[in-house]
């Protein structure tokens, strides 16, 4: 394979990657644990060295992320094994898979991940780096960048996170924690902090990151669709029509030299109309509810801006 194509493959799997990750690890501690986190991420991380080594000769397979889980699961029980070998994990981990199956869904598992890093014990910034790294797929780096650290101490903080989060009984029994103003305003802040960083990334050569901007999109889709308290319900779908307005001007926002265009310069004809109709939608459920947030102002200006045929309103 061609160095062009193989640069095409890292990218494409490390855009794949981004979206599947959260999923990949929602899926296996639901089945496996969450006491056994660190085990799954090291499961999973396998398995991406693996998926790089493979596809960038061969290309990805028909179904990338299918073929991830298998990896990823075959792993964790490997390394189950070696952890423990006088007790018959194989037996166990397909019994707890087969429960698991009747119990939750792909979004459920999901959602229960984001209750994870919502842990009560846990403060609001703490619950935030949490969900950057697990579920949105930030590394130490670019942690370390966005709260002003080091890359040793952000490795330390997280190990620290997940060490307190693992030893509560609320997992290690099943009990099922419940969503509160408080976890959602956490998540919200997660949320938009991922979408700015791809919308407006400060590390790297790309002038965007499509793959960090629409996962967080997608994530407020998810609880958007979730959850209905009215403390925060109105906030959450200003911040879901916000960015699905940016989102949709991002194939429009650079050049063919990747320099950035202001926005009386981008052609409309580039911007994604369906983003748009959807921005309006979650923007007028948003003024339904009680209260108005800095989301609705800020939606409502790119709601403007998103209009082909209109200038801009000061």
């Amino acid at each position: 394979m061609s160095p062009s194509k193989i640069s095409s493959a890292r990218a494409e799997l490390d855009q794949l990657v981004r979206r599947q990750r959260s999923k990949l690890t929602a899926q296996l501690v639901n089945r496996c644990g969450y006491h056994l986190l660190p085990l799954i991420e090291d499961a999973i991380q396998d398995a991406i060295v693996k998926a790089l080594e493979k596809w960038e000769y061969d290309g990805l397979p028909d179904n990338a992320p299918a073929w991830l889980y298998r990896v990823a699961y075959n792993r964790a029980n490997d390394l189950l094994r070696r952890s423990a070998p006088e007790i018959d994990y194989e037996v166990a981990f397909n019994s707890r898979l087969s429960n698991d199956q009747l119990e939750a869904d792909e979004i459920d598992a999901e959602l229960k991940l984001l209750l994870y890093c919502c842990h009560p014990e846990l403060t609001p910034i703490e619950q935030q780096i949490l969900m950057l790294n697990l579920v949105i797929g930030l590394d130490y780096t670019e942690l370390a960048n966005l709260t002003l650290t080091t890359k040793q101490a952000i490795a330390q903080r997280l190990a620290r996170l997940k060490r307190k989060t693992r030893s509560s009984n609320q997992f290690r029994s099943g009990q099922r924690l419940e969503w509160h103003g408080e976890s959602i305003g956490s998540l919200i802040a997660a949320i938009y902090t991922a979408f700015n960083l791809g919308y407006f990334p400060r590390l790297g050569e790309s002038l965007i990151r499509r793959d960090v901007a629409f996962e967080a999109l997608r994530l407020g889709q998810v609880i958007s669709n979730q959850y209905s308290a009215s403390d925060q319900q109105g906030r959450l779908l200003a911040l879901v029509a916000l960015m699905s307005f940016q989102c949709s001007r991002l194939s429009a926002r650079g050049n063919s030299l990747d320099e950035p265009l202001l926005l009386q310069d981008q052609n409309p004809n580039h911007w994604d109309p369906h983003l748009i109709q959807q921005g309006h939608q979650m923007l007028i459920l948003a003024k339904q509810s009680n209260g108005i947030s800095e989301f609705h102002v800020e939606a409502a200006i790119a709601a403007i801006h998103s209009s082909k045929n209109a200038d801009t309103n000061w």
